[in-house]
């Protein structure tokens, strides 16, 4: 167990960062534990965006995810893994499997998932065993690479990554080629496509390389492709929910908004990302001209109905546009 502990002793940042949707202090046990090794607990957020700034600033080096319904884990690994520090960052996922959806987001790259309920020792020794995971051969390659972004070296970074595209651990290569093809994604969009379809030709079900082509081609005002990806990658994992976001996203690109509805509905009947699915459904109905269903969401609350009229009969502005 000696090499286990030098890893962690020898890991730069000896910081985590929790994006979690429930509001509750840190595990005094877990807490002591990490200290014990020279570790500590970082920032309890909500919040992705911070979190990924907190990562830029080299304030943290690992993340933790707590699942909730508010913020289900899936979406906030699908989250990390549109960015390219996200994509670099060791992560480690406390879910709890009742949507039956981990053949799904277990391939949004390399996150190690417990399933609650997690003792505080368990999850210690998960969390070492992903430090000397990262610390090995290729998977340390790819922390060089995070580092070098972190530091602001961008173009060590993509040599480091160019070079583990031709690596023998696939797990190494589906970090490195969705994190390349963000790097390309404005500048070469044939050689983030090239590089993210000669992945997936090699691994048709994994989804962190199928959803950053998604994001290639949302990027790229290309929705048909991303819609004929995300229809494949539902069938392959048995409809999962996690993947309704993009969907949504998708049909919206392509103006198809009846598809939008049935899909946000869903959400809300699953009671997951029920927030942001309540936040959106009136607008499909109002822009659908479904008056009685606009009107049966917000019942009789007649000053969110007025807010809803009022802001579609504002005048267009240049100036608000731009």
């Amino acid at each position: 167990m000696s090499y286990i502990f030098e890893s962690m002793k020898q890991w730069r940042i000896k910081r985590a960062i929790t994006i979690c949707g429930q509001h509750k202090l840190q595990d005094d046990e877990v807490k002591n534990r990490f200290q014990r090794r020279g570790w500590e607990l970082g920032l309890r957020t909500h919040s992705v965006e911070q979190a990924l700034l907190e990562l830029s600033k080299g304030k943290a080096s690992v993340v933790i995810i707590e699942d909730s319904k508010k913020l289900p884990a899936p979406w906030v690994l699908r989250q990390l893994f549109s960015h390219r520090l996200g994509v670099l960052t060791p992560t480690i996922c406390r879910v709890d499997e009742t949507q039956g959806e981990k053949s799904c987001y277990g391939s949004i790259g390399i996150a190690s998932i417990l399933e609650e309920p997690v003792s505080p020792s368990y999850f210690v020794e998960a969390f070492e065993g992903l430090i000397q995971r990262w610390s090995q051969q290729g998977m340390a390659q790819i922390h060089q690479a995070w580092k070098s972004l972190v530091t602001g070296q961008q173009t060590s970074a993509i040599k480091t990554l160019t070079a583990c595209l031709s690596h023998d651990d696939p797990y190494v290569v589906n970090l490195a080629g969705p994190c390349l093809a963000l790097f390309f994604r404005s500048s070469n969009l044939k050689v983030a496509e090239r590089i993210l379809l000669q992945i997936l030709a090699k691994h048709k079900k994994n989804t962190g390389i199928t959803l950053s082509l998604v994001d290639l081609y949302l990027h790229s005002a290309m929705p048909t492709y991303a819609s004929r990806l995300l229809r494949h990658a539902r069938t392959y994992h048995n409809d999962p929910l996690c993947l309704i976001p993009d969907q949504i996203q998708t049909h919206l690109m392509l103006n198809q908004i009846p598809e939008s509805i049935e899909l946000t509905q869903q959400l809300i009947t699953h009671d997951y990302l029920k927030e942001f699915a309540e936040s959106i459904l009136p607008r499909l109905y109002f822009a659908e001209g479904l008056q009685g269903e606009f009107n049966r969401f917000f019942k009789a609350q007649k000053d969110q109905i007025q807010k809803y009229e009022l802001a579609w009969n504002q005048p267009f502005s240049e100036k608000k546009a731009g």
